[in-house]
């Protein structure tokens, strides 16, 4: 069996692996975490909720990067975990890992992504729907494919947050890649040909973790850059949407998962 075909091709549903999340040296509160965990991947947005006294440090992820301090946040009578969500699929899948460990079941992420054509504005919000796997971690946790799809039940409640307040949302294909320094003009083609609007770095093996693990995943994007054909537009002067209104989307996700859990 493992001398055949590609390696990412010999997924092994074995449930029990050498190194467990249970092995984790974080540092969590005795009573766990709270269920639903906010995770932005942009730190800046910690940074400011941090100078309002809007979080209170309550433990910490820790790795040989050193220490990732976890938060709580109470709003409206529900308190939510808060940590930043580290860039690259192996990184935030395995800090997701230990979130779950320690009690969180619903997970809210939500970062930029880059889209794959220039008519695509910036500072819209995404849903993806479905993900190319072009990066390695996914493959560890689903059966080998091109394409995974999200939890639908996750699709409609975001869809449903959306509408009731009013926010206009895209949905689409991402495709999930490991090396953003390697999308060049041949492959970017291709994976447009394949289905793919946006292009992010982690939503492929989030959504085959989550469905493994059996978590609730709910993940959005907001645009960013651009990469066609062309080449790649920043865009930065275009991007003038409040980072703070994005998290106040994902609380509000947060909020209505929490009801109907």
């Amino acid at each position: 069996m493992w001398g055949d075909g590609v390696l990412l091709e010999q997924f092994d549903a074995d449930r029990c692996a050498i190194i467990e999340p249970r092995h984790s040296d974080a540092d969590i509160p005795a009573d766990g975490l709270p269920e639903t965990c906010i995770c932005p991947f942009d730190q800046s947005i910690l940074d400011g909720m941090l100078a309002n006294g809007q979080l209170t440090e309550i433990g910490a992820i820790l790795s040989v990067n050193g220490r990732e301090p976890l938060y709580s946040f109470a709003y409206e009578g529900h308190v939510f975990a808060v940590i930043l969500a580290r860039l690259g699929a192996p990184s935030v899948v395995g800090t997701f890992e230990e979130l779950h460990h320690f009690g969180v079941t619903s997970v809210v992420v939500f970062g930029p992504c880059g889209v794959i054509n220039t008519e695509q504005a910036p500072d819209r919000l995404v849903i993806p729907t479905a993900a190319l796997r072009d990066e390695g971690t996914s493959y560890h946790y689903a059966p080998a494919a091109d394409v995974i799809s999200a939890q639908q039940h996750s699709i409609a409640l975001m869809e449903e947050v959306f509408e009731d307040s009013g926010l206009s949302y895209e949905e689409g294909t991402t495709w999930t890649t490991d090396a953003f320094f390697r999308e060049t003009r041949e492959k970017t083609k291709q994976r447009a040909q394949q289905g793919a609007r946006f292009v992010d770095m982690e939503a492929s093996a989030l959504m085959a973790w989550s469905q493994f693990r059996a978590v609730d995943l709910y993940q959005f994007f907001y645009t960013a850059d651009c990469i066609d054909r062309e080449g790649w537009m920043q865009r930065k002067e275009q991007r003038v949407a409040s980072l703070n209104d994005f998290f106040d989307v994902a609380l509000s996700i947060a909020v209505r998962a929490s009801q109907r859990s």
